[in-house]
C-alpha cells in the first residue's frame, strides 16, 4: 500500500500594498504567507528563512512583468446570498469590505460575477425575483422584485461601489422563475420554448438593471 502523498501549497510571495504595514521581509518589501493543505498553516505569516530557494520538487511560479498576453477585465468573486449573510453579521464587515474592494487599502477586486436570484451558494429556500404559486404566470412582469435582496445583498454591493467606482458587475441567473420551465421547478427541467416567456424573460433582465 503506498503512502498518502502529502500535498503542500507553495510559499506565496506577496507585495505589500497596504499603507502603514510593518517593516516588510528584505529589500524590496516582500512579506510572505503560507498555507498548506493539512491545515497546520493557514495564511500563516514566514520569517525571512522562508525566502530561500524552493525545495527540489516543489512546484514554482515565476511571474514575469515585462511579458504581456491579453488584457484582463478585471479580478473578483460572487456576493452570493449566503455570503452575503454572513458578510452583513460580521463585526469587521467594514474592515472586510475595505480590504476586498478598495483599490488603496485592499486588494481592488474589480469583478463580480453577481447571481441573479439564488445560486447553489444560498442560506435560505431558492429564489428569483418572480416567484409565483404553481399554475401561475407573470408575463408582464407585474409581481417583479429585489426585495429579498435589499436586505443583505445590495448594500454590499454599493458598499462595493463606494470602494471601487470602477467594479464591473455582471449579472448571471442559475435559473429562470419555475413558471417559466418544464416542470415548474427551480432545479432542473427546460425553459418553455414559447415567444411569450422568451419576451418575459427579457422583460426579467431589462427590470433588474433598472432595479
Amino acid at each position: 500500500m503506498r503512502p498518502k502523498r502529502r500535498l503542500v501549497l507553495p510559499v506565496l510571495a506577496l507585495a505589500a500594498a497596504m499603507t502603514g504595514a510593518a517593516p516588510a521581509l528584505g529589500a524590496d518589501g516582500t512579506r510572505v504567507w503560507m498555507t498548506t493543505g493539512d491545515k497546520q498553516n493557514l495564511l500563516s505569516e514566514q520569517t525571512g528563512a522562508s525566502m530561500g530557494a524552493p525545495a527540489e520538487g516543489v512546484p514554482t511560479i515565476t511571474i514575469d512583468p515585462s511579458q504581456r498576453f491579453q488584457r484582463i477585465d478585471g479580478f473578483g468573486a460572487s456576493i452570493t446570498d449566503s455570503s452575503a449573510y454572513l458578510l452583513a453579521r460580521s463585526k469587521d464587515r467594514d474592515a472586510i469590505m475595505r480590504d476586498l474592494f478598495d483599490t488603496e487599502d485592499g486588494i481592488g477586486l474589480s469583478y463580480l460575477r453577481q447571481p441573479m436570484g439564488a445560486s447553489d451558494f444560498v442560506k435560505g429556500p431558492h429564489y428569483t425575483y418572480d416567484d409565483l404559486p404553481k399554475g401561475k404566470t407573470d408575463f408582464d412582469m407585474a409581481r417583479f422584485s429585489v426585495a429579498h435582496d435589499e436586505t443583505q445583498i445590495l448594500p454590499l454591493l454599493r458598499q462595493a461601489l463606494r470602494h471601487n467606482r470602477n467594479l464591473k458587475v455582471m449579472g448571471t441567473p442559475w435559473s429562470p422563475p419555475a413558471w417559466m420551465k418544464t416542470p415548474e421547478s427551480l432545479v432542473g427541467g427546460r425553459f418553455i420554448d414559447d415567444e411569450r416567456y422568451y419576451d418575459a424573460y427579457t422583460r426579467y433582465f431589462v427590470k433588474l438593471v433598472q432595479a
